[in-house]
């Protein structure tokens, strides 16, 4: 087992982008915990790409404080063989200060992934957006654990919260869980969560076409996380999601 802690502080003003990379192929278990301080006016954009041997397990948290206008911006790629833990937490300190929690995991065999994001508004007119994607195959299994505190000082809080998973098997299994504690009274906070297997009714849409069934859910797959693939700025990381996609769509029967 290999024990890492990392301790990252962005000065105020300062930008930021960071490319965690986890390609691990030894039999092992990597536990990571990452602190990062976002000073006043700072921005951090902050991928993470998984992608690890069906022997090799990560544990991988970060406990992200969020200064005054400071913005936070993490996306998660899990597309690993091997058991991953995502727990990813924020504390949005001082006023007017971002954060956004996405990840999305491409699971299949028997692969388990367990995921959980938490917010703490402690501070007035901050927002917060926590929205987790899954796409499971075969027997795998996943959580997602959402959670939004709204402290009382906390006046003109926004925070969002969103899941959703697709099913291609009827042994794939997926829970989520939304949750809000709010002890504001001028805030506006959702959540929402909508897992199942893929649309028949498109299926059928694009067999009637001409398309092969096994296509057509590639296609639909590929849809529901086109959005967000079309969104990444970064070339390298646009091309890198994009491969791994292509590799993991290419192995669905």
């Amino acid at each position: 087992t290999v024990f890492q802690r990392n301790y990252i502080l962005c000065e105020e003003g300062s930008s930021v982008e960071l490319i965690d990379e986890y390609e691990d192929k030894n039999d092992a278990i990597n536990n990571v915990y990452k602190i990062l301080q976002i000073e006043k006016n700072a921005n951090f954009n902050h991928t993470i790409v998984q992608e690890n041997s069906f022997n090799h397990s990560l544990i991988l948290s970060t406990h992200t404080i969020c200064k005054e206008s400071a913005n936070y911006n993490q996306h998660v790629y899990n597309f690993s063989e091997g058991y991953v833990r995502n727990f990813h937490f924020s504390d949005l300190k001082e006023t007017n200060s971002q954060v956004d929690l996405q990840g999305f995991f491409f699971l299949r065999n028997s692969n388990t992934s367990n995921n959980k994001t938490f917010v703490r508004h402690s501070s007035d007119d901050c927002k917060s957006n926590q929205a987790y994607k899954g796409i499971l195959n075969d027997s795998s299994k996943a959580t997602y654990f959402s959670n939004t505190h709204v402290d009382s000082v906390a006046q003109k809080t926004e925070g969002y919260q969103l899941s959703k998973g697709i099913l291609l098997s009827k042994d794939a299994y997926f829970f989520s869980k939304p949750e809000l504690k709010i002890y504001a009274d001028d805030v506006k906070c959702s959540h929402g969560s909508t897992i199942g297997p893929i649309d028949e009714n498109a299926i059928f849409y694009l067999r009637s076409r001409g398309i092969s069934k096994n296509a057509a859910i590639k296609m639909l797959v590929s849809s529901f996380i086109n959005e967000e693939l079309n969104s990444i700025v970064n070339d390298y990381v646009f091309e890198m999601i994009e491969k791994k996609l292509i590799r993991y769509l290419s192995e669905i029967k």
